[in-house]
């Protein structure tokens, strides 16, 4: 039996109407001649309701591009197969079409269009590029360091912009090469070792400290490698993303120096009372002494070295106090710029001939609010050891300006505003860092036996009661700069011990004096040189026991320490203030530690009489405030 036979034509449309995806035949100005089943489905139409009408209406985008339509005619005068893609609005669809040309006769031809329906692809580039352009986003503006390797060769295939800006180097300048090609053969080594490690343990690395050296500058980085792996579980990339931490060490770093010369200063302000009291003592019974032995003249002479050992205890006391106090009563609005102007032939002079002094001064200088004395003590100071620190010829620069410090600006211990900066700079040996972040610490020289170890630390201290910071940046053989920041001032006493021979002419009297100290020894030796004055002296060692004291005795005057157990000076005078109107307070301190600021009577802590008491002082004191 033989097969039914079907003719050539219905064989070609039996073919065409069951291939998947639409066909129509067009002439040149794309009217339809003919279409296949998945056309007419695709439109929803009818073929008798499309031959004859344009391919344009149905098929074709209703405003194609210049290059579509020249691709379209191109395909009528080549025996080629072009290919392009459209998007078809009307029909919401993307298709990749293909272009045939056939000959009917020798006057005309048909073009052949096969469109392959592309859409559900075009939504995942679509959806691909998306996420390209939000992770270029995101890579672009990470404000860390991110780079990506190949595993295999470590040549790098990613770099942003943060990388860009901390080491100077773009990145089609970094694509395709490795870190030996950057930085030096010990930090490119280490990379390596490092990159290779994580690899081939297929873990995260955590690294918190690494150091990379760039043209710009040196960073200390916080890293993060992460391995990349394909579908394989084979390492395909290597992505790593580092933190500049430099001035986040430095920020730590100044904090913890500054928690230590706090704690170092409230030390040496606990040493400076007890030294205090010692010398009070030493130096009013020397005095005694002095006034006793008029008549032995080589006694007279040893009670005199004795007061003269005293005095210069009470020097060195003044300076330790000048470091751990936290307030000074002699400030002022003050120019810098001036201030240095004046003391310019005094910095000549200490520097001697062999420093070149070279003065670089803001004219126009925003006013501070600081002790200018403090200031100018400060100010030789740092000239002295810049000096110390220059062998043979060097230079000293200063130099002052205004600089606002921006909000998204670190500068350790200091906040965005308006500053003064001082900065001081010498061509000397410069320090190791083991040395420069203990510069300022209270009796740290590197001087031995010729300094005391309390210049640079009373530097600091009168810098931070200006509310202000000073940092180092000093290098070995390179010299030292020293930058002082003063916040700027928009529109607040001490007495340097000098003994005395006593003389109580015109202090004399017949009161009763109350004195109230924890210190045994000091107590007594007051009331031994209010006794020679003709006063009435009553003591008591602390202030609960002075206010007992009180309830029973009349009083004219009460002589208190400020820092003392229990109760401090200004708590008490707080109570005989409310309790006894009419009793005169003279408050006397070595060191305070201002922890009941808030009871300050102001106008007791200006008549305050430091410790060691001169005996002089104390009496017209007294005597002022009984007349």
């Amino acid at each position: 039996m033989s097969s039914p036979t079907v003719d050539n034509k219905s064989l070609l449309d039996t073919i065409l109407n069951t291939v998947p995806d639409p066909m129509i035949s067009v002439d040149e100005k794309g009217i339809i001649h003919g279409l296949n089943k998945a056309a007419s489905q695709l439109v929803n139409l009818k073929e008798s309701e499309l031959i004859g009408k344009s391919s344009h209406t149905f098929f074709h985008p209703s405003s194609s591009t210049p290059d579509d339509c020249q691709i379209c005619q191109a395909s009528f005068n080549s025996d080629q197969t072009f290919n392009l893609e459209l998007n078809v609005p009307q029909l919401e669809r993307w298709f990749k079409v293909s272009l045939s040309t056939i000959s009917i006769d020798h006057n005309s031809q048909r073009r052949i269009e096969v469109m392959r329906d592309i859409t559900d692809m075009k939504k995942l580039e679509d959806q691909y590029h998306q996420l390209m352009v939000l992770k270029d986003s995101i890579v672009h503006n990470l404000p860390m360091m991110l780079f990506v390797k190949e595993a295999n060769d470590l040549r790098f295939v990613e770099w942003n912009k943060t990388a860009e800006d901390m080491t100077g180097m773009l990145k089609h300048e970094m694509i395709g090469k490795s870190d030996s090609e950057f930085w030096p053969e010990d930090e490119a080594k280490y990379f390596r070792n490092k990159d290779r490690e994580v690899l081939k343990g297929k873990l995260i690395e955590d690294i918190p400290n690494e150091t990379l050296s760039t043209k710009i500058g040196t960073y200390t980085l916080h890293t993060k490698k992460i391995p990349i792996y394909n579908s394989n579980g084979e390492p395909r990339f290597l992505l790593g993303i580092s933190e500049d931490i430099s001035n986040k060490l430095k920020t730590e770093e100044a904090l913890r120096q500054s928690q230590k010369m706090d704690a170092m200063g409230n030390l040496s302000g606990g040493i400076a009372h007890d030294y205090n009291n010692m010398l009070g003592i030493i130096l009013g019974y020397s005095n005694i002494l002095i006034e006793s032995l008029s008549d032995d003249k080589e006694a007279l002479e040893y009670a005199k070295e004795i007061r003269h050992a005293g005095e210069r205890g009470a020097k060195l006391t003044k300076k330790l106090l000048a470091f751990s106090r936290k307030k000074t009563t002699d400030m002022t609005t003050v120019d810098i710029s001036q201030l240095i102007s004046n003391e310019q032939h005094m910095l000549e002079k200490t520097l001697t001939v062999r420093i070149q002094l070279l003065m670089d001064l803001q004219k126009d200088l925003w006013p501070v609010w600081l002790d200018s004395n403090d200031f100018e003590n400060a100010l030789i100071n740092l000239a002295v050891n810049a000096m110390h620190a220059m062998d043979g010829e060097g230079q000293l620069t200063i130099k002052t300006n205004n600089y606002c410090i921006p909000d998204d600006v670190t500068i350790p211990g200091l906040q965005a505003g308006d500053y003064v900066v001082l900065t001081i700079s010498d061509t000397g040996c410069g320090m190791k860092s083991e040395i420069s972040t203990r510069m300022f610490e209270p009796f740290f020289s590197t001087k031995g036996e010729k300094g005391t170890g309390l210049g640079l630390s009373q530097v600091y201290g009168f810098v931070k009661r200006s509310a202000g910071n000073i940092l180092v940046d000093s290098k070995l053989n390179k010299g030292t700069t020293l930058k002082m920041y003063f916040p700027r001032f928009y529109l607040g006493n001490d007495n340097q011990y000098v003994a005395s021979d006593i003389t109580t002419e015109k202090n004399e009297g017949k009161e009763t004096i109350l004195v109230v100290d924890d210190e045994p020894a000091l107590t007594k030796l007051l009331k031994i040189i209010l006794d020679k004055a003709g006063y009435r002296v009553i003591c008591a060692d602390s202030a609960d026991a002075g206010m007992e004291t009180l309830k029973n005795e009349h009083t004219n005057v009460v002589i208190t320490d400020v820092l003392m157990p229990g109760k401090d000076g200004y708590q008490f005078s707080a109570n005989i203030k409310e309790n006894y109107p009419d009793i005169k307070i003279q408050l006397v301190s070595g060191y305070s530690d201002n922890n009941n600021w808030e009871m300050v009577d102001k106008e007791l802590s200006d008549n305050i009489i430091g410790k060691p008491i001169d005996a002089n002082i104390l009496l017209t004191k007294v005597r002022e405030l009984i007349d």
